[in-house]
């Protein structure tokens, strides 16, 4: 009785490996083309730093391709400006260099 019901969990387990090995795979591309957009202007308040205006902007996917750049600037009584480009291939997916510019005012 044992060995007949260890063949037949070996068989069942068999038999589910084989069945999903013939599943259809429903992978999506790792990196997308669609363009996107984004500009929020955001005042603040805090106490020690002040008032003023946090702008954030970013340009996803631009001109068909992976490239990525977002922009996040304030002005009042903290000025400042951060920047990046990200996701600029140089050669088709084989080199992936990023960019970051940090700029106080």
């Amino acid at each position: 009785m044992k060995k007949f019901l260890l063949t037949l969990f070996v068989g069942v387990l068999c038999l589910s490996q084989t069945i999903q090995a013939f599943e259809i795979e429903r992978r999506r591309d790792q990196f997308t083309k669609q363009y996107g957009q984004l500009f929020a202007p955001l005042p603040y308040s805090l106490p020690g730093l002040g008032t003023g205006l946090l702008l954030v902007g970013s340009f996803a996917n631009i001109a068909d391709t992976n490239a990525d750049f977002a922009l996040i600037g304030g002005v009042g009584d903290a000025q400042f400006v951060f920047t990046f480009l990200d996701e600029l291939f140089i050669a088709s997916g084989l080199t992936l260099p990023s960019i970051f510019e940090s700029t106080r005012i």
